[in-house]
């Protein structure tokens, strides 16, 4: 889906509308460094005052009249500015690619490899008035906005938009956990324990920094307590709150389940903790 949404947008970029012919300065008798420079300015203008089809007008009339101006790439870059400011978060995403596509030593890079992650954060559908709960539903923007961002603080350790990457990513992992406790939730619904215990555990071994990884692990040692009987683990578990999540609000009631299992433990189990 994602590379079928470059190829149209490349095409896009390659296309000039009738509206850019038209209302570009082509007739300007000045130096052509000058022409081109009227164009990318009167598109910034026309972004600025949120005329963003008339400003993709003129920055695809300079990519096309001028593809080897330093304005060229700027306008590419202009374009996926426009669809941002729209909105137009999928459509800004693919643009914003194939600036850093084409463009990879362009000084913008970090800026354009951002945004991608952005737009990504943003396409993520949110609950105002949807059913089911967005966080029960597909996650696959999440996960793409989650791919970007990493790639961007992998590659921009020191860029001025990483606080923000790292809030954004920080809100991503819940997502991405809850849509776990979601399925979770389904499986003990409808009595399939150890595939909720499995889906519990998972929320806290790859989001564990998530407000939820605790109460993930509650639900677990309970699960397996109070369906499965199993002791044994309920107990670890319990154990594994203690030790990991010490300042949640499930750390005091893990220590009383913990001590209150411990003694049924079997023999072989209390010789080894021994």
């Amino acid at each position: 889906m994602i590379f079928l949404r470059l190829i149209a947008l490349g095409l896009l970029f390659c296309l000039i509308p009738s509206c850019a012919s038209t209302n570009t300065l082509r007739g300007h008798k000045g130096s052509y460094l000058e022409s081109v420079k009227l164009n990318f300015d009167a598109g910034e203008e026309a972004l600025k005052n949120a005329e963003y089809e008339k400003a993709i007008g003129y920055f695809q009339f300079v990519r096309s009249k001028y593809p080897f101006s330093k304005y060229a790439s700027l306008s590419d870059l202009k374009i996926a500015d426009a669809k941002y400011a729209q909105e137009k978060w999928l459509d800004a995403a693919s643009a914003y690619e194939i600036f850093v596509r084409l463009h990879p030593r362009h000084e913008e890079v970090a800026y354009a490899t951002y945004r991608i992650g952005i737009s990504y954060f943003y396409a993520v559908p949110t609950d105002f008035f949807l059913l089911p709960s967005s966080t029960s539903r597909d996650q696959s923007f999440t996960k793409e906005a989650l791919a970007a961002l990493d790639r961007f603080l992998l590659s921009f350790p020191n860029s001025e938009h990483v606080k923000d990457a790292l809030e954004k990513q920080k809100l991503l992992f819940s997502y991405l956990a809850q849509h776990n406790m979601h399925i979770a939730d389904y499986y003990e619904r409808r009595d399939k324990y150890e595939a909720a215990v499995g889906r519990f555990l998972s929320i806290n071994e790859n989001y564990p920094t998530t407000e939820i990884s605790a109460e993930a692990l509650w639900r677990a040692a309970n699960v397996l307590e109070n369906k499965i009987k199993d002791s044994k683990r309920a107990w670890e578990i319990y154990g594994q709150i203690i030790e990991q999540k010490p300042q949640s609000n499930f750390s005091e009631k893990a220590k009383e389940r913990h001590k209150i299992l411990e003694p049924q433990l079997p023999e072989e189990q209390e010789e080894t903790n021994d």
